[in-house]
């Protein structure tokens, strides 16, 4: 009997945590588009003092949690997340508000992505 209930919590700790991943992983890819685009908005109005500002705090977050989300998502679009912040940041030490905008917006599509492929959907229950 010991061993039906040792099995029952370690189901329902599961199934936290898989809970807890998916609400995790929508709100910080979310949060993390969400500043992207608004970089990307600010740069075509040619403000690179908040664009630099926001991006430093995207790129530091990123670089916080890459690790802890690579170990639960698909490496190819963690990948490609760390080649647009690279490429941002070229875009951005040369001013090109139009190149910067259109890598932002890729960013934000990836992130986005990323968030939407860890939530429920109705289609992946059927």
């Amino acid at each position: 009997m010991n061993r039906l209930w040792i099995g029952i919590v370690i189901l329902f700790l599961l199934l936290g945590l898989g809970v807890g991943l998916m609400w995790g992983s929508v709100a910080f890819f979310g949060s993390l588009s969400q500043k992207v685009e608004a970089c990307g908005e600010a740069a075509l109005r040619g403000n690179w003092a908040f664009v630099a500002r926001e991006t430093a705090e995207c790129e530091e977050k990123w670089e916080k949690y890459a690790h802890f989300w690579a170990s639960f998502t698909d490496h190819a679009p963690v990948e490609q997340v760390e080649t647009l912040f690279a490429q941002l940041e070229l875009y951005k030490k040369q001013r090109l508000s139009v190149e910067f905008a259109a890598c932002c917006r890729s960013l934000a599509k990836e992130a986005d992505a990323i968030g939407e492929s860890h939530g429920i959907a109705w289609w992946s229950i059927l």
